[in-house]
């Protein structure tokens, strides 16, 4: 069996040169940003902008952790769906090999779960 082995070499090192040449040609087509003159002079203070920010934190917060708590509660149902599934195809694949064996010969000391009878008193 002949391979192609050698037509597929270079192409690596062909994608790694063109993903350099457009690196380059962008980092070539940026401006340089002028220093920011205006950065010296703070801006006017508004009336309750920290309660707000502090406000705003804590809803961000709060959603933040409410988001955590669905994707753990989806992360456990998948999990659960997915071992209710692989033990339901157990079970199937243990019915269907117990299906295609030859019934056991009965003992008559046996029940017919297989366990020893007890005599009624």
């Amino acid at each position: 069996m002949k391979t192609t082995r050698t037509a597929f070499r270079p192409l690596p090192a062909a994608l790694l040169l063109a993903t350099l040449a457009f690196g380059f040609t962008a980092h070539a087509q940026t401006a340089a940003m002028p220093p920011a003159e205006t950065a010296a002079t703070p801006a006017p203070a508004q009336p309750g902008a920290g309660k707000r920010a502090v406000e705003s934190t804590k809803r961000t917060a709060r959603r933040a952790g409410n988001a955590t708590k669905r994707g753990a509660k989806k992360a456990v149902n998948a999990t659960e769906n997915v071992a209710e599934r692989a033990g339901g195809a157990v079970r199937r694949t243990g019915e269907r090999i117990g299906d295609k064996l030859p019934p056991a010969p009965r003992d008559q000391g046996l029940n017919g779960q297989g366990q020893p009878r007890v005599p009624a008193n």
